[in-house]
């Protein structure tokens, strides 16, 4: 699909490009309509990217709680003890982080799931019908 912006003499093309994979939902624009940098050409199917971020959200949440499972008694520890809670702090932390960066990847994904118009502009053609899987550059 794409759209031309007209300013002064110079015309401008865009190409819309979706970047997940998606079941595409009813366009938000009539074709050969203007549109304004930014408005929503068409929505990809959100629940799936919305239930990949809870899951993410949920796995990052888990991995706070089992950061602090560990009590540590200050007072009276080994060297083992210490070397082992020290591994398991490690670990606790860079799940943490791995869930962190799932979240990161589950909202930009979702935020993906919808189509915006790059440049103002005449929408030209849509070449995706309402219900297409498409399949995006990123995916």
């Amino acid at each position: 699909m794409g759209f031309s912006g007209v300013k002064g003499e110079s015309v401008c093309v865009a190409e819309v490009r979706v970047r997940v994979v998606g079941v595409v939902n009813n366009g938000a624009f009539d074709e050969g309509a203007d549109v304004k940098a930014g408005d929503v050409l068409f929505p990809i199917e959100s629940a799936p990217f919305k239930a990949a971020l809870g899951r993410a959200e949920g796995q990052l949440a888990q991995a706070a709680v089992h950061r602090y499972e560990s009590p540590v008694n200050i007072y009276v520890l080994s060297q083992r003890n210490f070397d082992a809670a020290k591994a398991a702090l490690q670990s606790a932390e860079a799940i943490k982080r791995s869930a962190q960066a799932d979240v990161q990847t589950a909202r930009l994904e979702l935020e993906y799931s919808t189509a915006n118009a790059s440049i103002s502009g005449r929408i030209g053609r849509a070449e995706v019908a309402e219900g297409a899987l498409v399949v995006g550059r990123n995916a």
